[in-house]
């Protein structure tokens, strides 16, 4: 069997800059695009890359027509359809539109339909800046449960600050970017696959973000959603974010989006993330050690979970007494 020269290529670029695996460039994956590049008969030039997902790439772009900025996601080859109105995100993205234009138009877009997507790292909010983005978190999640949608991923990576005044400066905007890390293949003197793209980039950080008065989130990637009737099996999701019910029931359904949530507002209010890579039982204990013991109803099989492992049994032999992690917070007027 031949060599799949995709999957098994050394990742030259990969102790220099934070980019897609090599492999998304397979036939039938990445499409590969360099600055410069223009789509729509010139009426869009790629100007900067933003970051990138599992099946797809993001990119900042410059519309010379509407004389704007916007976020262009490119999907893998496989990923995408022929008539784009067919895709499920789309559609949905095209139902929330409709919505909105339903709506007074002082209240928030609380979905992305332009460049307002950039994420900010390693961050110390201030107060208000927490309080005000937790609330809007939850109102979106009000708005599309109202509407009959389930977000699906609301993960740290799909809830983004709005970054109006650096648009209205081209200066301002790359400079709060920061500098562009750029490779070319060429330099390691390899024969990569022809699918590969001549230079990879770095995605975007934003270490240089401000806070503005009037700032505002938007909700990002709308690709696992799911009518509010439906109860999901089981889906991918990163261990850390999984919600009570993937683990001791066999569906889930819209109030995931609740728990998801909640952990983007911990992300928001404390420096360490809650992530955690142990295992499912140790999981769940670090969730009792920050928010107390699990409902009544999940108990008996919590404890039959505990007596089947090693480290279950272990911590029933030596209880934990730490607060709760709601102990925090204190009211606070509205």
């Amino acid at each position: 069997m031949a060599r799949n020269p995709y999957s098994y290529f050394s990742d030259p670029y990969s102790g220099f800059i934070y980019h897609e695996s090599l492999y998304g460039y397979r036939p039938g994956g990445f499409h590969p695009v360099s600055l410069g590049d223009t789509f729509r008969d010139g009426r869009y030039e790629i100007r900067r890359k933003l970051g990138f997902g599992q099946y797809s790439t993001v990119w900042l772009a410059r519309d010379h027509q509407a004389q704007r900025w916007v976020a262009i996601k490119i999907k893998a080859a496989e990923d995408s359809l022929e008539v784009p109105d067919a895709d499920p995100e789309v559609r949905v993205v095209l139902d929330l539109e409709r919505h909105y234009a339903s709506l007074p138009q002082e209240k928030p877009r609380y979905f992305a339909r332009l460049l307002e997507v950039f994420r900010c790292h390693k961050l110390t909010l201030r107060p208000d800046t927490i309080l005000r983005a937790s609330q809007q978190l939850l109102e979106a999640v009000a708005s599309l449960h109202h509407m009959g949608i389930a977000h699906g991923d609301i993960s740290y990576s799909n809830v983004a600050f709005t970054c109006k005044q650096a648009m209205e400066s081209e200066e301002d905007l790359f400079h709060v970017l920061g500098t562009l890390e750029t490779i070319e293949s060429s330099q390691y003197g390899h024969d990569f696959p022809p699918n590969l793209p001549r230079y990879m980039y770095d995605s975007a950080g934003w270490a240089s973000w401000f806070e503005e008065v009037d700032e505002e989130i938007c909700l990002l990637d709308w690709a696992s959603y799911f009518p509010l009737h439906q109860r999901p099996g089981d889906f991918w999701q990163p261990r850390s974010l999984r919600s009570p019910e993937t683990f001791f029931a066999e569906s889930f359904d819209h109030r995931h989006d609740l728990w998801w949530a909640g952990c983007v507002i911990y992300a928001l209010s404390y420096p360490k993330f809650c992530r955690y890579g142990g295992s499912d039982e140790l999981l769940v204990l670090e969730w009792e050690k920050q928010l107390g013991p699990l409902p009544e109803t999940l108990q008996a099989r919590w404890e039959d979970m505990l007596k089947d492992t090693l480290p279950g049994r272990r911590a029933l032999r030596k209880p934990y007494h730490e607060a709760p992690i709601t102990d925090s917070f204190e009211l606070r007027r509205q």
